[in-house]
């Protein structure tokens, strides 16, 4: 009998405002589930410096150290997943930095700018998917989102209903599922959760949910499930992950 291949989705950790505990039991996790694929849905990197709103001037130096520090989360992702092909989703915030360098055209054309190399996405054999392209994976749509709604699942629904098949994003930092059935046949569509801080500086006490999914496929078959990470711990298939 063919097995079942294992899959897990992240999304959103928005370095250097990642969340340790978070990515502890995501380590954690990792380690435990073996997933043969791991994609990350977007915003590995928040790029705050090269954002259109109003900034920290105390933050405007630090872009590089913000890299770094994504790039040890990438290290992290890829250590615990050794054996795992890996994804990485152009998200809105790593737009920023394409939307920069469309200003400042005179140095947009320097290989050293691109995502792929300031993460250097080829040392951790990781693959990169523009925010353009399509991803269909076993019958499901993969990418970053662009939709945000109030509520836990809005989102979700609104996804579904603007592609019209099952699929999965990031994007709201909120974690919920949105089911449909009707003669086409069974759908779903996941929002992912976030595993940034949930404090950031711009709002108070925001509607997010530390988050991520796992999911198992054989051919268009398939089944997912949210790990939902409060207090920095989590609970899938009777383990616990992360702090105690």
């Amino acid at each position: 009998m063919k097995r079942y291949e294992k899959s897990l989705f992240l999304s959103d950790i928005h370095a250097p405002y990642e969340d340790d505990k978070s990515m502890k039991v995501v380590r954690e996790f990792s380690e435990w589930f073996k997933p043969q694929k791991v994609f990350i849905l977007g915003d590995l990197v928040d790029f705050y410096q090269l954002s259109k709103f109003d900034k920290n001037p105390l933050r405007m130096d630090h872009l590089q150290d913000d890299i770094d520090i994504a790039r040890s989360c990438l290290e992290m992702i890829r250590t615990s997943n050794p054996k795992a092909q890996i994804w990485l989703f152009e998200g809105n915030h790593c737009t920023r930095l394409r939307k920069w360098l469309w200003s400042h055209p005179e140095i947009a054309s320097l290989r050293g700018l691109s995502i792929n190399e300031l993460l250097t996405l080829r040392q951790y054999d990781v693959h990169w998917v523009p925010a353009l392209d399509d991803f269909v994976h076993h019958g499901i749509y993969l990418e970053h989102g662009d939709i945000v709604r109030k509520h836990s699942a809005y989102t979700a629904r609104g996804m579904m209903e603007k592609r019209g098949v099952s699929g999965i994003s990031g994007h709201t930092h909120r974690a919920g599922m949105h089911f449909l059935t009707n003669m086409g046949g069974d759908f779903v569509w996941v929002e992912n959760g976030c595993l940034c801080n949930r404090n950031p500086e711009y709002v108070k006490s925001p509607n997010w949910q530390n988050a991520f999914t796992v999911g198992y496929f054989k051919n268009d078959r398939f089944t997912m499930s949210q790990v939902i990470i409060p207090d920095g711990k989590a609970v899938f298939a009777g383990r616990e992950f992360g702090s105690i």
